[in-house]
């Protein structure tokens, strides 16, 4: 898909959720229950679950999201392999998982750092998300944010939005708090994605109001 590459991606889960919604931008009408159909799934109560963060993908889910995700043969070994990284346990496996990544990679530009940049200024969610695990009720689970957010957003674009900020390091979990919080790092880019991004942030702001 244009503008969409799983080799670029080091989470499965992201890539998942980004296909998802890019899917649902460049066609409104896309759905979750006929997707899952159409992939030969026998429900897409399961899907549901791992876009709320309720469950992880496994390699089950592999030969329907293949089809689905409309990966090639070297794309769906990549995408494997990221599942199985998300799923192992020690770091031993981790290490060797990400050898097997590095085979695996053709070599394409690593660009999606400089994208979910942008996305974080430019996208009201990810500064609300960072509010949010202020507040004196804390963040715990990515429920939270869907109850409290739903009727502005997709639980989708709010799940995509929580892996983005964690992966870029802007929010992490506390053990002793035993909540969100975030690290107040600061997001550096270049001149032209932090106005461009800001430009859009203020749009969104002023249409939210």
């Amino acid at each position: 898909m244009q503008g969409l590459s799983v080799f670029e991606y080091r989470s499965a889960k992201r890539f998942f959720l980004d296909f998802i919604e890019q899917e649902k931008r460049e066609a409104p009408s896309f759905s979750i229950r006929k997707w899952a159909k159409d992939m030969g799934m026998p429900g897409h109560t399961l899907l549901i679950l791992i876009v709320q963060g309720k469950r992880s993908l496994t390699l089950k889910q592999i030969p329907f999201l293949a089809k689905g995700l409309r990966l090639s043969t070297p794309e769906r070994l990549y995408f494997q392999a990221l599942v199985q990284l998300e799923n192992t346990k020690t770091e031993e496996e981790k290490e060797l998982i990400r050898s097997w990544l590095i085979d695996l990679n053709p070599g394409e530009p690593y660009q999606v750092k400089e994208v979910d940049e942008y996305l974080v200024i430019s996208h009201w969610i990810h500064m609300a998300i960072i509010a949010f695990s202020h507040s004196q009720e804390g963040l715990l689970d990515i429920s939270q944010l869907i109850k409290r957010f739903q009727k502005k957003i997709t639980a989708i674009e709010i799940h995509a939005a929580f892996e983005r900020l964690k992966e870029l390091g802007l929010l992490f979990w506390d053990t002793n708090k035993e909540r969100y919080l975030p690290t107040f790092q600061r997001v550096t880019t270049r001149d032209d994605v932090l106005n461009k991004g800001s430009r859009e942030y203020h749009k969104q702001s002023s249409r939210l109001a």
